[in-house]
């Protein structure tokens, strides 16, 4: 960096000087190891207008620099929600598809015989689809457009549900241990995000091998008497979710940021910083504290600490020759995917509803005007001319007691106050079970006979 300045140049120590002030300016991961300076006889040393205009460039470059994250910041986060926008399109649409196909697999399991072979193919049918499901929630959690409903979880089983999946996300090259608790390890979290906190701690170990090497999946309980002074979690047992690596491990540095956003020690295009900074607001929102252990050369072990919820969490397994559920009523089903409405409809139908169709909002709000009077409309959120919460709205401006149950696969944008408010308004997440279907439609309408 050249100046003339009374005739001469900026001397070696004004070199220096300039460089010491840049070298402050960069951040920490990105600062360079030394400065190199080139002087010549002829240059001198510098004077206070030489160290006015070195503290004033080196200025210049640190906001230079600050503006140049800021954008790379902008330009990620540009890049996060178009990818975002379209996992959520795609799983919206995969979640109607997967809808019909779990309907129909229900009702030919409540068709055939244990023993038979065709039911053993309904049920892998069934089981395909649910982890097909899985999928669709990471997608959705990725987009920030999941449902979120939280529930009694078993921790081990959803680090076993997440099996085969994480196998084939890992590759052969390393392999993935679980050492599981015996006891019950009660969570009280949404199932999407859970699986998320396992997934990104998992693909952030994988990330961290190169060549083959190992992951190592822990749950154990640490009860009350034993658990760590400074844990700030609710009082009580703690469940702890560990995940160790045999990886490179980080430094001091690295390890302090490791949760900010946007921060990755990944190449450019291989990462966007945004995994582990996820993982932290999940565990904050369930309540939990989550912690590091690394050295360079050693791996990284992270513990996700979270509150023990002991509600009864055993579920019962559906197997075929399995009777669907049963109610009564009028159901209005308005759905403009065929597909999915004659299925929804027929497993209706066979559960012991009455099913009037309607395509769309517009359709199903001109029925209810000429005289239908339904127990409850069932309604799909997204739709043309008239969407699920629309048609949900005009039926409250008219003043009509029809409770009504909206079927999304994703969270939607704007829900409107009524449907926020109103206890004749319910939300049911694609894909749904039948179980869950039918006692969700059967409560609704029991609720809207008291009034």
């Amino acid at each position: 960096i050249v100046r003339r300045s009374r005739g001469g140049r900026i001397g070696a120590a004004g070199v220096a000087g300039l460089g010491a002030a840049v070298l402050a300016a960069i951040p920490g991961r990105d600062r360079p190891h030394g400065l190199l300076c080139a002087a010549t006889r002829r240059d001198r040393e510098f004077g206070e207008a030489e160290q006015d205009f070195i503290v004033t460039l080196a200025g210049l470059l640190a906001s230079a620099i600050e503006r140049q994250q800021a954008e790379e910041q902008l330009r990620q986060s540009q890049k996060m929600d178009a990818i975002g926008q379209l996992a959520g399109g795609i799983a919206h649409d995969f979640n109607n598809l997967l809808t019909s196909i779990l309907s129909c697999s229900e009702l030919m399991l409540a068709e055939l015989p244990r023993s038979s072979g065709l039911g053993e193919l309904a049920q892998d049918v069934k089981s395909a689809g649910e982890m097909a499901a899985i999928l669709t929630r990471q997608l959705l959690a990725f987009s920030r457009k999941q449902v979120v409903c939280t529930e009694h979880l078993d921790l081990n089983e959803v680090v076993l549900d997440l099996g085969s999946v994480l196998r084939r996300l890992i590759g052969e090259h390393i392999k993935i241990e679980n050492e599981l608790s015996d006891a019950s390890l009660g969570v009280f979290a949404d199932r999407g995000n859970l699986e998320q906190v396992v997934l990104n701690l998992v693909l952030n170990a994988r990330d961290s091998i190169a060549g083959s090497g190992r992951i190592l999946i822990q749950t154990r309980l640490l009860p009350a008497d034993e658990r760590k002074e400074d844990l700030a979690i609710e009082p009580g047992d703690v469940i702890v979710l560990s995940v160790e690596d045999s990886g490179c491990g980080m430094d001091d540095d690295v390890r302090s940021r490791v949760f900010e956003p946007f921060f990755t020690t990944k190449g450019e295009g291989k990462g966007t910083g945004l995994g582990l900074s996820t993982v932290l607001g999940v565990v904050r929102q369930s309540g939990g504290e989550i912690r590091v252990t690394s050295s360079l050369g050693r791996g990284s072990r992270f513990d996700v600490y979270l509150p023990r919820h002991t509600a009864d969490l055993m579920r019962g397994e559906e197997t075929p020759g399995t009777a669907l559920p049963h109610g009564q009523g009028l159901v209005l089903l308005v759905e403009d995917d065929v597909l999915v409405r004659r299925s929804i409809r027929r497993v209706l139908t066979r559960s012991g509803f009455e099913v009037i169709e309607a395509q769309d909002g517009r359709e199903a709000l001109t029925k209810i005007e000429a005289g239908l009077d339904p127990g409850l409309v069932l309604t799909d959120m997204v739709m043309p001319n008239m969407t699920g919460d629309e048609l949900a709205g005009a039926i409250e401006q008219r003043e009509l007691r029809i409770p009504v149950v909206l079927m999304t696969g994703y969270a939607p944008d704007t829900l409107s106050e009524h449907s926020l408010r109103s206890s004749r308004t319910q939300i049911i997440h694609k894909p749904f079970s039948t179980s869950d279907l039918v006692d969700v439609i059967t409560t609704m309408i029991a609720g809207a006979r008291k009034f």
